[in-house]
């Protein structure tokens, strides 16, 4: 029997629908369908009424859904156990984000924070896709997910289950080498002719998905002549005076204070963005919880 098993019965329970709860999830929805058959067979019971309208759980799915939150509640208390048994601090407060926030941002954040908590103790936790640090919010591998949010023309995310508090401010600013002059080698011009060199974001990531929904919008020429997956690598290609890129504000302060990176267009083109914080809309750690406390009285 896999964990994860009891909690997308717990998803589907709150959210009364399979393609809901495959979306809390990050799972497609055959493949959630196919985990709670799993663990049907793995109980020996049906424990969804699949005919209803929203889906409802059995008797014997309800029954079962209370040992399923006390399984979930227990083996992560266990883990705080062990891991003070082995010396370790419990209630270490664990987080996830995008490599440039965790990079540039979560460092000064949290030292405000630590002023208000002093005993707070926290690991962060990297993954891959975006995606799948909402997974492991979901999964509570996680106590908090640091992202972006472009509440305009975004990628549609399933929050649902989720809570969140705004704490800061970023945008995708449009940059390019600087010449000489201090005028940007790459310029977006009103009446551009011709393609601009342009360094894009390979598919799948946070903010080349925002990206994209803008250019779709926008009528520029931008010929993609490198596709590339890390924020670092886009910067230096555009260093290198390969073409034009659109990266995020706090990765590239140092750059715009001593003018190697200026923007390509003075005032347009430039996408604002939320820094949120997100957690689960359910009990977390009691370290977790005082620093939610702390963050909604900021």
């Amino acid at each position: 029997m896999d964990l994860k098993w009891l909690n997308d019965l717990v998803a589907l329970s709150e959210t009364g629908g399979f393609a809901k709860a495959a979306r809390r999830r990050r799972v497609t929805q055959p493949a959630f369908s196919k985990r709670i058959r799993a663990l049907e067979d793995w109980v020996g019971v049906k424990l969804v009424s699949r005919d209803a309208h929203p889906v409802r759980l059995t008797e014997a799915g309800e029954r079962f859904l209370i040992a399923a939150r006390q399984i979930t509640e227990a083996v992560l208390a266990a883990k705080s156990e062990a891991q003070a048994a082995d010396g370790q601090k419990p209630d270490l407060v664990v987080f996830t984000a995008a490599t440039t926030l965790s990079q540039r941002f979560f460092p000064k954040w949290i030292t405000r924070m630590k002023a208000r908590c002093p005993d707070l103790r926290a690991r962060m936790q990297h993954y891959g896709h975006f995606n799948a640090h909402f997974e492991a919010l979901a999964n509570r591998e996680v106590d908090f997910l640091i992202g972006y949010h472009d509440g305009s023309a975004g990628p549609r995310i399933d929050r649902s289950g989720l809570i969140w508090k705004q704490i800061g401010r970023s945008s995708l600013l449009p940059v390019s080498k600087s010449l000489k002059s201090g005028a940007p080698a790459f310029p977006i011009a009103e009446t551009e002719e011709g393609l601009i060199p342009h360094l894009a974001r390979t598919e799948g990531s946070y903010l080349g998905l925002v990206l994209e929904s803008h250019l779709r919008e926008w009528d520029l020429k931008l010929d993609n002549l490198f596709e590339l997956t890390s924020t670092v690598a886009i910067k230096n290609m555009v260093l290198e005076g390969h073409g034009l890129a659109w990266l995020s504000s706090e990765s590239i302060e140092a750059e715009l204070r001593t003018g190697s990176l200026v923007q390509a267009h003075p005032d347009r083109w430039r996408i604002p963005l939320e820094i949120r914080l997100y957690r689960l809309d359910r009990r977390i750690g009691p370290q977790a919880e005082a620093l939610w406390d702390q963050v909604r009285a900021v």
